[in-house]
């Protein structure tokens, strides 16, 4: 579905690659080592090997190319200079130059905050959103009358460290009074997207795209994992290790951590998935080809997020799923998009809302996915909803999605029609699934009939 924010970049991922450096400090191999630096002497950044003796793609591993240095020069000032300081390490790091100079604001927390909700009032399309909603709210993700629009207003709110917005070249950054770790890492992840931007161009979209929402996710994916790897390497280099673990501590993160906490489980993970499997991916280049592979998935990015669940795999081949059957008159249908695997692993991973309720495997599940697409409609003030998936030869897509819509609504009640349709009535709504090979189809409706005629295979 789609994303309100796809052509402004932001830190909201940042407490994951916070947990993850020192780790990636204690691994670097001696081997790889270069000889100290001092504050006035410069590293140039190893490069993994591209031979068979490359790494498995981890972390770790990508953070390992990187020597540890024996002293570090302390984070440079906030000020014009010392942002230039930090591009000029980011550039001799990314292994990419800038084709001018970037403008940088220095903001309080308040001021970045309204200046995302400014983004998001401009960049976002409420009807859109609105509906975007209803169709969780049916699956179960978002609370019944949840403000789907608000929930990422708030969460961007508690979230963002700093952005990125192409249209204007401007980074904006959140200070927090005096220069520091955390404000050079934000710096350093904000610089490279202004980097990448410049020499390699982003593969986003400037508005949501119905129909190509796990599409826009996927891509968004690669720039923000390239990002998140760079801002890793870069505080492996440059930030002391005493800084890093003050950050595991600060309490502005573990409050924006507890925050996110509150929020729907579907939220928490769209809002981390494009840095945590974004980052595994480009890690998973960066590892076997250096950056000149992680600049090759610019001209070619993902185009499902189902790659980004095993980015070893490869490139996944998508099928068109079987059409959604119309509802008749009086229904109106007000949304047609996408559903990818990644939405379909969080729905598996919180039935209802509840990772308690996680279904056995959920991302295994979830990769059998091979294409996907939702239908929501409208009569009055009543909504239906029909899901169409296909999915690879041999996958267990249709026992998965029967487990998960039970584990949903666990007082529904099932009955089996034959092999190949389930049934679940409430006192208020009606679901089919129906079973066939390559594909599974899902119809949730107010009465019984909507739902089974969009649970029906139409070709």
């Amino acid at each position: 579905m789609g994303r309100p924010l796809a052509f402004a970049l932001a830190v909201v991922g940042i407490l994951l690659a916070v947990a993850l450096l020192d780790r990636g400090r204690e691994l670097n191999p001696p081997s790889a080592s270069l000889p100290a630096a001092t504050p006035t002497e410069e590293m140039e950044p190893l490069e993994p090997s591209t031979t068979a003796a490359a790494g498995d793609g981890s972390l770790l591993d990508c953070l390992s190319s990187v020597a540890a240095p024996g002293s570090v020069p302390a984070s440079p000032p906030l000020t014009p200079r010392g942002v230039d300081e930090i591009a000029d390490r980011v550039e001799r790091l990314r292994r990419l130059r800038f084709d001018g100079a970037v403008d940088v604001r220095l903001l309080t927390a308040d001021e970045i905050n309204r200046e995302v909700s400014s983004l998001i009032d401009e960049g976002s399309h409420p009807g859109l959103i609105r509906r975007q909603g209803e169709a969780l709210e049916l699956l179960g993700a978002i609370p019944p009358g949840a403000d789907l629009l608000g929930l990422t207003r708030r969460a961007l709110d508690s979230q963002v460290l700093g952005l990125f917005v192409p249209e204007t070249q401007e980074l904006l950054v959140a200070r927090s009074g005096e220069a520091g770790a955390i404000e050079a890492i934000t710096v350093a992840h904000e610089l490279e997207h202004a980097l990448a931007y410049d020499a390699l161009g982003l593969p986003l979209a400037d508005r949501p795209r119905p129909g190509r929402g796990d599409r826009d996710l996927a891509a968004l994916a690669l720039v923000e994992g390239d990002a998140t790897l760079a801002m890793s390497l870069y505080a492996v280099r440059y930030i002391p290790a005493g800084e890093q673990l003050a950050l595991l501590g600060d309490p502005a993160l573990s409050s924006g951590q507890s925050e996110l906490d509150e929020l729907p489980y579907i939220i928490q993970a769209q809002l981390i998935f494009p840095y945590e499997a974004g980052l595994a991916y480009a890690c998973e280049r960066y590892s076997k080809g250096g950056w000149e592979a992680v600049d090759r998935a610019y001209a070619n990015p993902p185009r499902s997020t189902a790659e980004l669940l095993d980015p070893a795999a490869g490139p996944v081949r998508t099928t068109e799923p079987a059409p959604i059957p119309a509802l008749g008159s009086p229904w109106r249908r007000t949304l047609a998009d996408e559903i990818g695997a990644a939405e379909l692993s969080w729905l598996f991973e919180a039935p209802g809302d509840d990772p308690g309720a996680a279904i056995p495997d959920a991302a295994g599940s979830a990769s059998d996915w091979r294409g996907g697409s939702i239908a929501l409609w409208q009569r009055g003030n009543e909504r239906a909803l029909g899901v169409s998936l296909a999915e690879r030869p041999g996958g267990s897509l249709c026992e998965a999605i029967v487990a998960w819509y039970g584990a949903a609504n666990p007082n529904a009640t099932l009955s089996r029609g034959d092999d190949k349709t389930t049934t679940f009535s409430d006192s208020d709504r009606f679901a089919t699934i129906g079973c066939a090979e390559g594909g599974v189809r899902l119809g949730i409706a107010p009465e019984p009939e909507s739902a089974q005629r969009l649970a029906t295979a139409s070709r």
